[in-house]
């Protein structure tokens, strides 16, 4: 099930439309079995966007900064992850995953949260973690 950005209108300029994303994806990954107690999944990954799709506000003159869908010209992600799955003993499962993710924007300019015009090069994508995860 794909999901889409959910922006309640208040102004026609929200219905400006966005261009549909275009990713050039490179991953590469290893799914290798041990012995039949003990797994390893793993991937590496770099993928870049023209025309990322992320939502800005605008400044509204009546209601102030109002959400926006617009595309990024430029952006990139970078990452890897990792997934141990283990049966030590018998009747107990273990699994153990990790990811890292870094995002950032490449060319962008549009409305920071009080819809004034900000520069977002070097920024992450909105809603992204910062960093490692688990």
């Amino acid at each position: 099930m794909r999901q889409l950005p959910l922006i309640n209108i208040s102004d026609s300029a929200q219905f400006e439309p966005a261009t549909q994303e275009r990713l050039d994806a490179l991953e590469i990954g290893a799914k290798i079995k041990f012995n039949p107690s003990l797994q390893v999944n793993t991937a590496v990954f770099h993928y870049q966007y023209k025309d990322k799709q992320l939502k800005t506000n605008f400044r509204d003159p009546i209601f102030g900064a109002l959400p926006i869908l617009r595309n990024a010209p430029e952006s990139e992600v970078t990452g890897a992850e990792l997934d141990i799955k283990a049966t030590p003993l018998e009747g107990l499962f273990v699994s153990f995953s990790a990811s890292y993710l870094d995002t950032e924007v490449i060319e962008f300019v549009s409305g920071d949260s009080d819809g004034n015009e900000f520069d977002f090069a070097g920024k992450p994508f909105n809603y992204s973690p910062s960093g490692n995860t688990c």
